[in-house]
């Protein structure tokens, strides 16, 4: 069998895709302020209930 022209060597595959430890790590925000007061914090504020189908039944 011949030798596939497109194979990459896996040295050179793992070496291209190396990310430092320190690199890997996503600082997350600190959390803003609460909501001003009234906010909703029902996920379906325009629903009022409503629990049919499109049309309404």
């Amino acid at each position: 069998m011949t030798e596939n022209r497109f194979a990459v060597d896996l040295d050179a595959l793992e070496s291209g895709v190396r990310v430092e430890p320190a690199d890997q790590v996503a600082e997350q925000p600190a959390p803003g302020p609460p909501p001003a007061t009234g906010w909703s914090t029902d996920p379906q504020p325009f629903a009022d209930g409503a629990g049919g189908d499109v049309d309404g039944e």
